[in-house]
């Protein structure tokens, strides 16, 4: 008998948790970016739709130019992490190798999503700038 109790209080504490998968499935419109810590809103379309079955498609519009790329994602949980890790692996269109997309959540909320991007290291005129960018997506 306690045994049983055990079992339901954990299925009830760990079950009705929503998975970091959960969350993100559905639309995400790219609302704008943090660079330097400046926010610079987002001027053209930039759609990132999260399927239930791990696939996702992006679709993107600046001005006339525009594309869309879809391929599967994941979640990445290092321990030695503190933030899980968003991964973007495209399909392979017609030959072309899309880059993969690898970026931290810093946070993710039923209207929010932040990604933060790796870290940059940028050498000009004998100076060493190191930047991150955020990424902000509302649903």
């Amino acid at each position: 008998m306690q045994n049983i109790i055990v079992v339901l209080i954990l299925s009830l504490l760990f079950g009705c948790r929503e998975s970091v998968e959960n969350k993100l499935v559905g639309h995400w419109r790219l609302d704008g970016t943090y660079d330097h810590e400046i926010y610079t809103k987002n001027k053209h379309k930039d759609l990132l739709v999260f399927l239930d079955n791990e696939n996702y498609t992006l679709n993107w519009m600046h001005d006339d130019v525009g594309n869309t790329f879809r391929g599967k994602y994941f979640i990445l949980n290092n321990p030695k992490r503190a933030l899980k890790t968003l991964c973007l692996v495209p399909n392979i269109q017609d030959s072309i190798r899309i880059a993969y997309e690898i970026n931290d959540i810093h946070k993710l909320s039923k209207d929010s999503l932040i990604l933060i991007s790796e870290t940059k290291f940028i050498h000009k005129e004998g100076n060493t700038n190191i930047y991150t960018t955020k990424y902000v997506y509302v649903r």
